[in-house]
């Protein structure tokens, strides 16, 4: 594979695996440190309503969308933000998935 990209090719997609390897991690272990407080209300997933808010009768609350594709791109945002050191844990919640997108984009100029 080397003869046919060239070493210094190979060198970045292997660079490139390790990175996003590392902020998928990230992102799990995000996710998963919210869930150890069962998302409470001072959680990031709560926040971004990722996870359905209930009323006492159990029934889910308007404003809960949150598909799986959705939650790993929030809790991918809250990596990438995090280990690039643009914000601090209480970053802003992004509005939308064009937003999440725009910051993947941008970092990896």
């Amino acid at each position: 594979m080397e003869d046919a990209l060239g070493k210094s090719t190979v060198r970045m997609l292997k660079l490139g695996l390790v990175a996003f390897a590392a902020m998928h991690w990230a992102a799990c272990a995000f996710y998963y440190a919210a869930s150890w407080n069962n998302f409470d209300s001072d959680t990031w997933v709560y926040h971004a309503s990722l996870v359905p808010v209930l009323s006492p009768d159990g029934q889910v609350l308007v404003g809960y969308d949150a598909s799986n594709a959705k939650k790993y791109l929030y809790s991918l945002y809250w990596a990438v933000v995090t280990m690039v050191r643009m914000a601090d844990v209480y970053a802003a919640i992004p509005y939308s998935n064009a937003s999440l997108l725009s910051v993947f984009a941008s970092r990896g100029q």
